[in-house]
Formats: C-alpha cells, sequence, structure tokens
C-alpha cells in the first residue's frame, strides 16, 4: 500500500520503528518555524527528538515503552558503580533540516550528552543500550569533532561506531505490558515493537490506533486491519484502503478517534473516515455511512424541545468574589451563559494578550488543573459528552455527516476530530466575532452566548497568545493516556468541534454547567 507507507515512514527516527514513529504530541505545527523538539524524561535518561512531523500516542507509548527500559539498565548500572550519578540524555535529530553533525558525545555537570543524526544513524533500543554501556565503560572518552574538517555526518558516525565496537554483551530485555486495552487484552513492549495480546492469543504489531475498548468490544488494529474482539474472538473486521484516507502531510493531526455510546469513530488527518456501529456490529466507510440513524429519534426530541424554548436568562452570584454570571437553560442542562472569570486558587490562569480588559470581556484563560477546580459550589466544568448534548439541542449533526444522516461527501467540511455541524451560528454571541465572511449573521439562538477568547498555547518554543476575536476554546473535563480535550468554535465554521491540545498548560476558557452527566 504505497500511499500509506509513505505517510507513516516520513522523517522516521530509524527503519525499526517504522510501523510506530509518526512523532510526538502538538497540534497545529507552523511548519515555518523549522523542527519541534518532543521529550521523554525518566529517571535516569532523558530522550528528545528533533523532527518536523507531528507525534502519534503509537509513538508517545513505543518512546515511554523504551524510555523505561533504558532508564533500568542505567539504574543497574549505576547501583553497581559503573555509572555516575548524572542522567544520561540523548537528543536525536530526525530530521535534515540545517543538520550537519553526526554525533556529540560528552560529559557536563554531571549529565551525560550525546547527540545523533538519526537520518544517517539507524537509532534502535540496542544501539542506545551500547551507548549507555559506553558511558558506563573505562574506555569511555568524549568524541566531539571539528565540523570543517568532516564536514560528511555519515563519517563521524563511523568513526564513533568503531568506538562502540567494544562493547559486547548487550542487555536483553524482557517482554513488558505497557498498556491495558481493557477486556483482557494488553499491548506489550518486545524486541521494540508494540505487540497486542490476548489471554490465549497474539494479535501482532499494533499500527494506527492504540487498542481500546467500548463496553464488551476491544479494537486493535493490526497492519490495516481493524479487528472487533469480544470474549476472546473476532466478530467483526475492516481492511482498511487507500481509498479510506485523505490527502494530508505530515502536520496534520495523527490518527484518533471518538467513541460514544453506540458509535465509534475512526478519524484519519483530522477527519472521520470510518465508522462502527456498536449495536450492529457493522462498519460504515466514507462512501456508505449510514449517520447514526439509531440515535435520530432521540435527537429530534431533544432538537424539538430546544427549538420551543425561549431565552430566560438566570442569574449565578459567585460567593468567593461577587461576581455575577447569566445563567440559561439549554435541553436538560443549565449552562453558564458566560465564560469564567475567577482567579483560581490551583494552578494558573490569564487573560489574552496579558490585558485585564480581556478578562472582563471574555473571561480567564485556565490551564488544566486550575479548569477543574474553578467552578462555583454546585457547578461543574462540562464534558464532552455535555457539548455533544448542546449539539444535538441546538439541531447539530455529527461530524463527518451531512443532515440526512449520511457520509458528507465535501472532504473540506471535515476538518474536526469530532464534534457537531449547523450550530456555530446558533450558539455564537451575535457580535464580538470577526467573521471573514460577511455574510454569516450570528443569531445566539440558545443564549449560549460564546464569545472568542482565544487561547494561550506553546509553539515555536514558548507559550503565546492566539485567536482573540477569531475563536474559543473551552475545556472538557475528560482526559486520557495522551491528554485532556477542548471544545472550539471558530469565526467563520458553522460547527462545535473537538481536540486535544497534547500540552496540560494551555489556556482556555471554562464553561461551568448544572445537570446529571450525559
Amino acid at each position: 500500500m504505497s500511499k500509506m507507507t509513505s505517510i507513516f515512514r516520513a522523517c522516521l527516527l530509524s527503519s525499526a520503528l517504522a510501523a510506530v514513529l509518526i512523532a510526538a504530541a502538538v497540534k497545529s505545527v507552523d511548519a515555518t518555524t523549522g523542527p519541534h523538539t518532543f521529550s521523554w524524561r525518566g529517571k535516569n535518561v532523558d530522550i528528545s527528538i528533533i523532527q518536523n512531523n507531528i507525534p502519534s500516542p503509537i509513538s508517545d507509548l513505543y518512546y515511554k515503552s523504551l524510555l523505561g527500559n533504558l532508564d533500568d539498565f542505567a539504574d543497574e548500572l549505576r547501583q553497581n558503580g559503573k555509572l555516575g550519578k548524572g542522567k544520561v540524555r540523548f537528543d536525536i535529530y530526525n530530521c535534515t533540516w540545517d543538520v550537519k553533525t553526526g554525533v556529540k558525545m560528552y560529559k557536563y555537570n554531571d549529565v551525560y550528552y550525546c547527540l545523533l543524526n538519526g537520518v544517517e544513524q539507524i537509532i534502535t533500543q540496542d544501539y542506545l543500550t551500547k551507548i549507555i554501556a559506553y558511558f558506563a565503560s573505562d574506555k569511555w572518552e568524549s568524541f566531539t569533532y571539528d565540523e570543517t574538517k568532516i564536514e560528511d555526518p555519515a563519517v563521524a558516525i563511523k568513526m564513533f561506531n568503531r568506538k562502540l565496537d567494544s562493547i559486547k554483551g548487550l542487555r536483553v530485555y524482557a517482554s513488558q505490558k505497557v498498556l491495558d486495552a481493557g477486556n483482557g487484552i494488553a499491548v506489550y513492549f518486545e524486541k521494540e515493537k508494540l505487540i497486542c495480546k490476548g489471554a490465549n492469543k497474539g494479535y501482532g504489531v499494533i499500527n494506527h490506533w492504540i487498542p481500546f475498548s467500548a463496553g464488551s468490544k476491544t479494537f486493535v488494529t493490526v497492519g490495516d486491519a481493524i479487528s472487533v474482539i469480544e470474549k476472546g474472538a473476532v466478530v467483526n473486521r475492516y481492511e482498511l484502503t487507500e481509498n479510506d484516507f485523505g490527502d494530508g502531510d505530515d502536520l496534520m493531526p495523527p490518527p484518533s478517534k471518538d467513541v460514544h455510546s453506540e458509535w465509534v469513530n475512526f478519524n484519519y488527518y483530522g477527519s472521520c473516515i470510518l465508522s462502527y456501529s456498536i449495536k450492529k456490529n457493522k462498519f460504515y466507510n466514507t462512501s456508505e455511512m449510514e449517520a447514526e440513524k439509531e440515535n435520530s429519534a432521540e435527537r429530534e426530541r431533544v432538537k424539538e424541545e430546544a427549538n420551543d424554548h425561549k431565552v430566560n436568562y438566570g442569574t449565578l452570584a459567585d460567593s468567593r468574589d461577587g461576581k455575577k454570571y447569566k445563567t440559561v437553560k439549554i435541553g436538560d442542562n443549565i449552562w453558564m451563559a458566560e465564560n469564567m472569570n475567577h482567579k483560581s486558587a490551583m494552578g494558573e490562569s490569564w487573560c489574552n494578550d496579558d490585558a485585564e480588559s480581556n478578562c472582563a470581556k471574555y473571561g480567564r484563560l485556565y490551564d488544566w488543573l486550575a479548569a477543574q477546580t474553578v467552578c462555583p459550589a454546585g457547578w461543574r466544568l462540562s464534558s464532552r459528552a455535555d457539548w455533544d448534548y448542546l449539539g444535538k439541542a441546538a439541531g447539530g449533526y455529527a461530524a463527518g455527516l451531512n443532515k440526512r444522516g449520511e457520509m458528507a461527501t465535501d472532504v473540506n467540511d471535515l476538518t474536526g476530530n469530532f464534534g457537531w455541524f449547523g450550530v456555530g451560528t446558533k450558539l455564537r454571541a451575535k457580535s464580538g466575532w470577526k467573521n471573514s465572511d460577511k455574510s454569516v449573521v450570528n443569531t445566539d439562538d440558545y443564549g449560549f452566548s460564546a464569545l472568542p477568547g482565544g487561547n494561550r498555547y506553546y509553539r515555536g518554543g514558548g507559550f503565546h497568545y492566539y485567536n482573540e476575536g477569531n475563536a474559543g476554546t473551552w475545556w472538557a473535563t475528560d482526559n486520557d493516556n495522551v491528554g485532556a480535550y477542548f471544545q472550539f468554535i471558530d469565526a467563520d465554521k458553522d460547527r462545535v468541534r473537538g481536540d486535544k491540545p497534547g500540552n496540560l498548560s494551555s489556556g482556555f476558557s471554562v464553561r461551568c454547567v448544572q445537570g446529571s452527566k450525559k
């Protein structure tokens, strides 16, 4: 499958990792700023990968597993008095952007440093293990060179590898369980591969999506096939083809999934490419998907209930600081109709552009920790399910689906990992948005009054403020082993979209809600 192979092998750290290294964990990377650094830190060993493309959950799990093995090895050497007290730090350039260095190795302030050119040298677990062993050997010496004399990185690597040839008897790592996927199925790290196993069966090396469970069913992707496993048996299997994958590049979001009570959506390059009905045990691809017909009656009920509404605002007085907020009932939930503007005692919060006037206008931007605790007593941070319910109440349709419940044919509409279309104008405040399309009229039909407070995001080596006037971004309660979720409304698209930031220190708005969790 040439197209899919090229997607997953672009700018890889090594051929041995081809199944797992799409790269680390940041959304919306600006390609013009050059390479980006993604780091994994252990007790004894740190690994930083410098590359251009965006990481996947599989690559993140791989590096965490690899780091666990190297950490244990370094700890064993240290306990035997063969390695100094400092950490071992690997900086691996996995792209050709202005990098001529082949390898550099030195010790400074008790820290062992090793810079490697991953384009010129295949980097494996055994290779990194050998380098740690070399640091611990009596033959260890720093390795640097004058780049004006040795211009070819490959030559420098060959010189360095001759020094490593003296290291014998490499550590053999045992299989380790690194993730429990549920229902008796887990992922193990064996011989530099992430392998999925059941109680009495091995399924193979995982690809595209990390195994996960929805109720009694577990979804495992090995090679280019998604298997649905229930009670140890494969009850359905879907073979992915080139037609399931749209065009994209390394800077698009990595594969993700969206699990609902009756559906599972598989997303690629930010678009839903495949849905699975848990009840029917059936896959629907982009040419045949019957979008949530089983939920249509409930969706229509909620829509009719909301259409009968009259926007009657209530008032919430925050006893902590005396601030008052408008509230509004939408469906069965009562929402704050304004963003929180209380400085939480836990975590951090900011005004966009560090301007107090923006806090007064849009509320504060909170990091993940502050968002968990900032809601007043009796209120809670809204969840993804609350936002899904809000999308239904506003008459929206699920991401990737048209209003007839079929898969939309225009891929330009499918840019969100998950969300609700047809609701942006109904939920945005009537004024305050910088719509580039002047024909767009925001109606705020339900009194939700979403405002474009922007966000605070890590990019280009630091945190910066973005999107004031153009987009609103709100934390949700949900998180997983990759990051926490947020909801996003932008000025010119008629949708509410969900995503994950990859950094819990990001700054997003908060909407609090009352009502049972949906």
